[in-house]
């Protein structure tokens, strides 16, 4: 087995995106990934986004109650 794939079998196990080309795919309006987008562009998080940012802050804040 060569050093190059030995490599690529180390990543891909690892969690690599091997074999994919480009860049991965975005999550959609409504999630906590979509919401830290918008405000990485600099945009206003539309409301779907606020509202899974705002539940999961509820979310960390009951599990800290705790």
């Amino acid at each position: 087995m060569s050093t190059a794939d030995y490599q690529r079998e180390w990543r891909a196990r690892h969690g690599a995106r091997t074999g994919k080309v480009g860049r991965p795919v975005t999550q959609p309006c409504g999630t906590t990934a979509a919401y830290r987008r918008h405000l990485r562009h600099n945009e206003p998080p539309c409301q779907p986004c606020k509202d899974a940012w705002a539940e999961q802050a509820r979310d960390r804040y009951t599990r800290r109650q705790r």
